[in-house]
């Protein structure tokens, strides 16, 4: 019998990801795995598409405390070679968004704080007390005086981290170097972005005027599903420790309604990204997108005009002719305007390598 090693349950999908992601990202950094991972989530503006991460730091589970922040799934950052920092914090559930999610009227009740707008609302807490910690070199983390007058005000308030072993080894990594931003990351059962849909419910994000920054600040929420991680762990984790989890916990998950994750047990998927075909065509590159084996080459030659199409390749056979990909955020693929401009700046960018 052969050795095995699994991973159980959201958190120990997460911490299985991160550690291949760690190691596959320093011993290919050449195929600018980071990156590729961050461009897999989909924001409500196009946030991320020009960072180009050259490090990582990653904790999971960091215990910020009962009475402090809790505990997030994962906790990371990258840097590039300026020295940015993008601070991530990370939240995982085996549910689609609507169900992770209590009513807003909830808030202050035992247990708000764990399902996931609660989480993001404590996160957000968190990166505005990293924030203030950082700017005012407090001995201890604690949210800002404004935040106990807010509606966040529950029986915890003011939320405090003490543990100098916490704040020596988590927290001053987190908050040490310049042009730091705070980011709130998902990953969920969900097929579409769970932020665009009107119909969720969203946390809510007090400011020291009392008053909802969602709508400015909503650009800082990122969410990813477990299909693309699907994709990443397939194409750049060899010895697949993490797909191995994944099979083993997928029957135990709950899929949207409208996922493409599972029919009669078996993972399908539908997708698009932006893809270099040197075998097809040498100067241009193709919006790719497929359901199951079933795929679509389209080629943006006008931003006013339909994309031309090709449809005689299946997935497997384009997959296979890839050279370059990248996968930006999505939009219907009628938008030609949209990716016509994103087709030519990917083109710019792989010409002088590629192209």
């Amino acid at each position: 019998m052969n050795n095995q090693f699994l991973m159980w349950g959201e958190r120990g999908m997460v911490a299985m990801f991160f550690f291949e992601l760690s190691k596959n990202a320093i011993s290919n950094p050449e195929k600018e795995l980071l990156k590729k991972f961050l461009e897999r989530f989909e924001f409500t503006e196009d946030t991320l598409i020009n960072f180009s991460p050259q490090s990582m730091w990653c904790i999971i589970e960091p215990d910020f405390g009962n009475d402090g922040f809790g505990h997030p799934d994962a906790v990371f950052f990258f840097e590039d070679k300026s020295n940015k920092k993008k601070v991530f914090i990370f939240e995982a559930k085996r549910t689609p968004y609507s169900k992770s999610c209590w009513g807003l009227n909830r808030r202050g009740e035992e247990g708000f704080n764990s399902c996931l707008n609660g989480q993001l609302e404590l996160n957000y807490r968190l990166a505005c007390s990293l924030q203030d910690f950082s700017a005012n070199n407090h001995s201890s983390l604690k949210e800002p005086e404004w935040i106990t007058k807010s509606p966040y005000n529950d029986k915890h308030s003011p939320r405090i981290l003490k543990n100098k072993t916490v704040i020596a080894n988590v927290i001053n990594p987190i908050i040490t170097g310049d042009n730091i931003e705070y980011y709130h990351l998902i990953l969920t059962t969900d097929y579409k972005n769970p932020f665009t849909n009107d119909k969720n419910v969203f946390p809510e994000l007090y400011d020291s005027s009392n008053i909802n920054q969602w709508e400015k600040l909503k650009k800082y929420f990122g969410w990813i599903n477990y299909d693309s991680l699907l994709e990443i762990a397939k194409s750049y984790f060899p010895e697949r420790y993490w797909e191995k989890s994944f099979e083993l916990n997928k029957n135990n998950m709950n899929y949207s309604k409208s996922n493409s994750f599972e029919t009669n047990n078996r993972i399908t998927t539908k997708n698009a990204k932006i893809v270099f075909l040197p075998e097809i065509d040498t100067n241009n590159v193709f919006h790719f997108s497929w359901q199951n084996e079933s795929a679509v080459l389209r080629k943006y030659i006008n931003p006013s005009s339909p994309p031309t199409e090709i449809k005689k390749h299946t997935r497997s056979e384009i997959e296979s002719l890839i050279k370059e990909q990248s996968s930006p955020p999505r939009k219907p693929w009628t938008d030609s305007k949209y990716w016509y401009s994103i087709c030519e700046n990917i083109k710019k960018e792989w010409n002088s390598n590629t192209i």
